[in-house]
């Protein structure tokens, strides 16, 4: 492991002069946010009432109306309705629930935002205590549409730590929900949590055309507890994996198998999951090596009382370390304390080319009159990244210490004007004398980022042509600059209960005046660059546009691509295979296996500057067969077809013995990838792939 350097704040400040004084100012008020966030009071009994209201208090921002400025969604747990605060361009927001269908009375939890049916709207999803999870569909304009999910009520609860509740035939106590791609299909899936002693405690919902259904992808089931899901794809495959932070040492990560079920992480091989009371979350590149990294809040707490049930070892920090494999790096960041944990977020919070990490805290239960001692009137952390693998509280110098009960918090540039401005939502206040507790509703807090360091900015949304996602999620997008790269991986993922528009690619320049080149690399695997970008601007990069026969072969083969239609037409284009020059259109022949790229290059009318390029990539392979999972109630090969054959699975237990066909006959349409699902006849069946022509 190397050594990271440990440095002051003031020689932090005296390098920067960030530390000046607060930069960020609260607003909330003023921007016509005037709300005060309701818990709920009932719905729940039992041991585990009190401590399931405390966890509420959720929020997404998103631009619903598709006028260019990002609105607010903040949800209610108590008897008010959800609000709609829409941005007017001018700094302030109004509350257009009512109208625009999104004002509902639900207990709300959690929400998330995303284009989930990838029409070009923004559709909302909110989770709920007692209630199905509500997906509200955007009619266009920000108007929605209201139905609810199809979901399992919680039927039994048999945890002798919280106690029974009373009306369980009424719990749903879901958490955070989050969108994501599994399957690559540009139709984004949902994953929601259930904080709860039994299973099913992680929820999946697969989109199926548009219609959200209910399915279960592992057999090696979650464990309980679940507080955050998330999508994130740590292994750099373009396939995400699904993460779930969650209470009590029940964190886990689900690999993706490619074949539609998910396979369980090994914990200690892989060095995850050692936060003792995973709560929120956020994932991203904080030392730019091109991989994501895993923030995980928790409790600190080093003197619990005897008998208390929770660990207090506080925040973990997972360095990605390739392979799915993760490098514990909390003490060494310096990101171990944090109160006790809720929400978090990542970004480039002073645009100096380094995400730094914010989170919320508080916990206001008082059947014990320890623990408002303990964790009521703390302050929010905000780590800011030093940029050698070490970080800095530096909240209350940048003004962003709010000692609120904090729970959800997300990032979002609302003026629009380069930097990240940030909003809390607060569960409650709470004035606690002993075991006596006033709590009155909490006040939610808008910090405007006034930052004048003079850094500059960049931010990047993708703009993809079905079946790509339209706003790329699951995609990654790259800026170089000053002989450094940045990578962010569009998402749709919650920190806790919300999150900021994960679909724009927000980057800060430092002191750079000048862009090498932005590379957006889609899911599917195409790319396209984009040199020498202004900076201090908003840029929209779309997906490949050349027309390529193929991106997939069997065997040897040919590829052809025309770039006659992308613009500018008719200046200069040529490709480059396999490090030689080709005039427009081009036919490129492929023999060896693996991944190969043909790169067209479009330059303006003087043919001299490069505009826009796009990489294609053309994966070649054999036939033969790939076991993809297994062994379990059914196994998935893979493998490479001919167009017209017709291909059957054949097995024999132990690779001896008699084979018999275990699939049913597949046509391929197309030279492509085909996977078949086979019965496991045993743990250590061998098998072989039977090829014929087509009638």
């Amino acid at each position: 492991m190397r050594a990271l350097a440990v440095i002051g704040l003031a020689a932090l400040c005296a390098a920067s002069s960030a530390c000046a004084q607060p930069w960020f100012t609260e607003v909330t008020t003023n921007a016509g946010i005037t709300h005060l966030f309701t818990r709920p009071t009932s719905g729940i009994t039992g041991s585990a009432a009190l401590d399931f209201f405390e966890q509420t208090g959720g929020a997404v921002a998103e631009d619903f109306d598709g006028d260019g400025w990002i609105d607010l969604y903040v949800l209610q747990a108590g008897t008010n309705a959800n609000l709609l605060y829409r941005n007017r361009g001018d700094g302030t927001f109004t509350n257009e629930a009512g109208p625009r269908g999104a004002a509902q009375v639900w207990q709300a939890v959690g929400a998330a935002a995303a284009d989930y049916d990838n029409n070009g709207t923004m559709d909302i999803v909110f989770t709920a205590m007692t209630n199905l999870p509500v997906l509200l569909v955007n009619t266009g304009g920000g108007y929605f549409v209201f139905t609810t999910l199809t979901n399992s009520k919680v039927e039994v609860d048999t945890d002798l730590e919280f106690g029974v509740f009373t009306n369980y035939t009424e719990i749903f106590r879901q958490t955070s929900p989050s969108w994501g791609d599994l399957d690559r299909d540009g139709q984004l899936d949902l994953a929601f949590g259930r904080w709860f002693g039994q299973r099913p405690s992680l929820e999946f919902y697969h989109n199926q055309g548009g219609q959200l259904v209910e399915a279960m992808l592992w057999d090696d089931e979650p464990d309980f507890y679940v507080f955050t899901p998330f999508f994130a794809d740590f292994n750099g495959d373009r396939w995400p994996e699904l993460g779930s932070v969650a209470d009590f040492t029940n964190t886990h990560l689900f690999a993706n198998s490619r074949t539609g079920y998910l396979d369980r992480v090994a914990r200690a091989a892989s060095g995850y999951g050692t936060d003792q009371n995973g709560m929120g979350t956020a994932v991203g590149d904080i030392d730019n090596d091109g991989d994501l990294d895993w923030f995980v809040t928790s409790i600190r707490d080093t003197t619990p009382p005897p008998g208390v049930k929770w660990n207090g070892s506080g925040n973990r920090l997972f360095r990605n370390e390739g392979g799915l494999r993760f490098a514990d790096i909390t003490s060494e960041a310096g990101v171990r304390d944090g109160f006790w944990g809720w929400g978090a977020a990542m970004g480039d919070l002073d645009n100096d080319g380094w995400l730094d990490m914010f989170h919320v805290n508080g916990y206001a239960n008082t059947f014990f009159s320890w623990i408002p001692e303990k964790f009521n009137d703390k302050p929010a952390l905000f780590f800011r990244n030093r940029g050698d693998g070490t970080f800095t509280n530096i909240a209350a110098e940048a003004g962003l210490a709010d000692t609120g009960q904090g729970r959800g918090t997300l990032f979002f540039d609302y003026d629009n004007d380069g930097d990240l401005d940030v909003f809390i939502v607060n569960n409650q206040v709470l004035t606690a004398v002993g075991t006596n507790a006033v709590r009155t509703p909490g006040p939610p807090r808008l910090y405007r980022n006034d930052n004048t360091n003079g850094h500059g900015w960049l931010k990047v949304t993708l703009a993809g042509a079905p079946p790509l996602h339209r706003h790329g999620i699951g995609s990654r997008v790259y800026l170089t600059a000053g002989g450094m790269t940045q990578m962010r991986e569009l998402n749709a993922s919650s920190g806790y209960l919300a999150h900021g528009p994960g679909r724009i690619a927000h980057f800060g320049l430092g002191t750079n005046a000048v862009i090498d080149a932005v590379r957006a690399e889609w899911i599917n695997g195409d790319a396209v660059v984009v040199r020498g970008p202004a900076i201090n601007q908003a840029i929209s990069v779309g997906s490949p546009k050349a027309v390529v026969s193929t991106n997939y072969l069997y065997g040897a083969g040919t590829v052809t691509g025309s770039a006659t239609n992308v613009a500018p037409l008719g200046t200069p284009r040529w490709w480059v295979v396999n490090g030689v020059t080709n005039s427009d259109p081009v036919t490129a022949s492929f023999s060896q296996a693996g991944k190969q790229e043909l790169v067209l290059h479009v330059a303006d009318a003087s043919g001299t500057n490069v505009v826009w390029t796009e990489i294609r990539r053309v994966l070649v392979e054999t036939a033969e067969l790939q076991l993809l999972i297994g062994p379990g109630p059914v196994l998935s090969v893979q493998w490479a077809a001919r167009s017209g054959f017709v291909y059957r699975v054949q097995a024999a237990t132990n690779g001896v013995g008699a084979w018999a066909t275990v699939s049913v006959a597949t046509t391929a349409a197309a030279n492509e990838a085909v996977t078949g699902v086979v019965t496991a006849q045993a743990a250590h069946a061998a098998f072989r792939l039977v090829e014929q022509p087509g009638p």
